[in-house]
């Protein structure tokens, strides 16, 4: 589980937050925080993967303490929630090293994606096997996508960091996939990932068919064409 702290003053937000954190499996809400003090005594007294940052907060100004942070806990990713648009406020951010930097104006649909993204991201920062030249590349672009001549004209629906990143685990399922389970790597529903498995199927990069199991019932799986 991908352990996440929510910092922000505004306690409907927080709760949409945390609503929208709690839609993906992967994810667990371990606290939320109102105030720069609050949140790093949840950091000194917890472990915590991802922090969702607001910068206007009642005791500091986020950015600044995004330092701290890091110092308190180096493992920490943070994805900036907030309602500047302050060039200042985006360069420090940025150069501070978060995760992701997200205007609130955007912040439903674009938190959304960044949180299916960082999943992909999370996976692969600790991955047990030695790193290869694609997961370094794959973890700088931080975007996880792939080429844009890779996948282009995507529909609705299908993000290609998370196209690219079902296509990868497909390479490495020999013996085939099923959409729930594919689903549980994703940390998404099995109906999210029947759709970008079929979609793999319209691009002629996968395969799917019916594998009969023990009791005579056929289960459909995938594998990488």
């Amino acid at each position: 589980m991908i352990r996440v702290l929510i910092c922000e003053d505004d306690f409907r937000v927080a709760n949409v937050h945390e609503s929208l954190v709690s839609q993906f499996s992967s994810f667990e809400c371990v606290g939320k925080a109102s105030n720069v003090q609050a949140m790093m005594s949840q950091i000194r007294e917890q472990t915590i993967d991802l922090i969702l940052l607001d910068l206007y907060l009642p005791d500091g100004l986020g950015v600044e303490q995004i330092l701290d942070v890091k110092s308190a806990a180096p493992n920490v990713d943070i994805i900036v929630i907030t309602a500047s648009d302050e060039r200042d406020h985006v360069q420090k951010a940025i150069r501070y090293g978060v995760y992701d930097y997200i205007i609130k104006s955007h912040s439903f649909e674009r938190l959304e994606k960044s949180l299916a993204n960082y999943i992909t991201y999370f996976n692969v920062m600790n991955r047990l096997a030695p790193f290869d030249q694609e997961h370094i590349d794959q973890l700088l672009e931080r975007s996880l996508k792939p080429e844009s001549s890779d996948f282009s004209d995507l529909p609705k629906g299908i993000d290609g960091m998370t196209l690219h990143h079902v296509q990868q685990l497909l390479k490495s399922m020999v013996e085939g996939i099923t959409a729930e389970e594919m689903g549980e790597k994703l940390g998404a529903s099995r109906t999210t990932a029947r759709r970008y498995l079929e979609y793999l199927i319209q691009l002629e990069r996968a395969v799917a068919m019916p594998v009969y199991g023990v009791v005579g019932r056929p289960e459909r799986k995938y594998f990488l064409k």
